[in-house]
């Protein structure tokens, strides 16, 4: 993945930042739920 051009869309549209951010929250609390289930 190309560094530059995801902050470049970043800055360009901060709700895409929005949507990444939560998404990366989702995956982290879905991983840690995973970890205590096992």
């Amino acid at each position: 993945m190309n560094r530059h051009k995801v902050d470049q869309e970043i800055n360009e549209n901060p709700v895409r930042r929005t949507q990444l951010v939560v998404s990366g929250m989702k995956s982290a609390t879905s991983s840690i739920r995973y970890e205590e289930r096992s």
